[in-house]
């Protein structure tokens, strides 16, 4: 666990032990020693609520030692889980109305992430946070479920590659009308989900009455790999959603998982989340698994730098980020795209390079050039380096 940097680390590491629904009785004893000592409650608060594990934080501490904690940040985080779960409730029945409508118009829907993954993982929607409700219905009823929501309340407010964002605004909820789950064009989608593939190998999952169609739980522990890869795991919250899958699965099929996995280059983002979650939340996979994972010579590096990300106090160094994504490829070909789509991004001009441009239209062309030594004047070549090594590095 690589928190020895920060300034506040015997709070995280109380977060860390606190982010599980079960606490072994070693993880206790050290909790509760970490209790006596002088913590700043105020960041502890903060940090559990912004890496969107305060439900789960709070229901440890009342489990193990409340009267660890001071009344008035004991009231706050109790207030804090009420109000969570009150707004879970709510989202909850806006999407089992979501899912009535559009099943009345034979659209098929699979809910994504929000209550049906908290209800899965958890066994209870108040226990996870989330923010917006997801669902994903095939690519050919995708227009037919707009209109539906269009005429539920909801505007767009965006549009992308593999879903359209709907905001209600009188109700203050936000939907993502989704027909896949990665965006091939987009270079911080560096893995990619075929859409097809979240219609396969479906389960059925009962939630306050209704039964649905949700993933199974081999298929659903990669796409929560690929997620949070996809998102650098900047929230601690997404790595419980492994942990617990990781922990309350003893049957699950590792083989099946590393398989699919493999199958789409997604293998070492699957590997980074599983070691993230052994390594920070005590959530270890079976011995095999993990002696399968050891044989990935670059799984240290990377999970080190995740864990570096997870809590730093200072701006992540330009190109760590997109020596990151094209590392994690696994074929020659995936990084060569996505270094090409980092480069892309991080070459284009912006109103900066235009506006200063003063010569003619034919050379216009010189704009690149100089954004180039712009770059290099404002950060050095350290990025450019550190970027072009993720190329060649393991």
């Amino acid at each position: 666990m690589n928190i020895q940097t920060s300034s506040h680390r015997t709070e995280l590491e109380l977060l860390l032990l606190c982010a599980r629904l079960t606490v072994d009785p070693r993880s206790e004893a050290r909790l509760k020693l970490l209790l006596r000592t002088d913590l700043d409650w105020d960041f502890f608060t903060v940090a559990a609520n912004h890496h969107r594990v305060l439900p789960l934080v709070t229901r440890t501490l009342e489990r193990v030692q409340p009267d660890g904690v001071p009344d008035a940040t004991r009231q706050l985080l109790r207030n804090a889980l009420y109000a969570n779960a009150r707004r879970n409730l709510r989202l909850t029945n806006e999407l089992l109305q979501i899912i009535d409508l559009l099943r009345a118009e034979n659209i098929s829907c699979i809910p994504y992430k929000g209550p049906v993954l908290a209800a899965q993982i958890y066994g209870d929607i108040s226990l996870r946070q989330f923010g917006d409700l997801d669902v994903i219905v095939p690519a050919k009823d995708v227009t037919k479920a707009r209109t539906l929501l269009t005429a539920r309340g909801y505007r767009c407010t965006k549009e992308s590659e593999k879903d359209i964002t709907l905001r209600r605004d009188e109700a203050e909820i936000e939907l993502e009308l989704h027909w896949g789950v990665t965006d091939v064009r987009n270079p911080l989608d560096p893995l990619q989900v075929p859409s097809e593939l979240v219609w396969t190998d479906l389960r059925q999952f009962s939630l306050a009455g209704r039964l649905l169609l949700t993933q199974s739980y081999e298929k659903l522990l990669l796409i929560q790999c690929i997620h949070g890869t996809k998102h650098r795991w900047e929230k601690l919250g997404w790595l419980c959603d492994v942990a617990e899958i990781v922990r309350s699965q003893p049957s699950l099929n590792w083989h099946s998982v590393i398989e699919l996995g493999t199958s789409l280059g997604a293998k070492k983002a699957l590997f980074v989340g599983v070691a993230l979650c052994d390594d920070l939340l005590g959530a270890t996979p079976p011995s095999a698994i993990v002696r399968t994972m050891l044989k990935e010579p670059s799984l240290p590096s990377l999970r080190d730098q995740v864990e570096r990300w997870l809590f730093c106090e200072r701006p992540i160094p330009p190109g760590e980020h997109e020596q990151f994504f094209v590392r994690l490829q696994e074929r020659p070909a995936d990084r060569i795209r996505v270094a090409y789509k980092h480069a892309k991004r991080g070459l284009a001009l912006n109103s900066h390079d235009t506006e200063s441009f003063r010569g003619s239209g034919f050379l216009a062309w010189t704009m690149y050039p100089r954004r180039i030594i712009r770059l290099v004047r404002e950060y050095g070549i350290t990025p450019f380096t550190r970027f072009l090594g993720g190329l060649f590095q393991s």
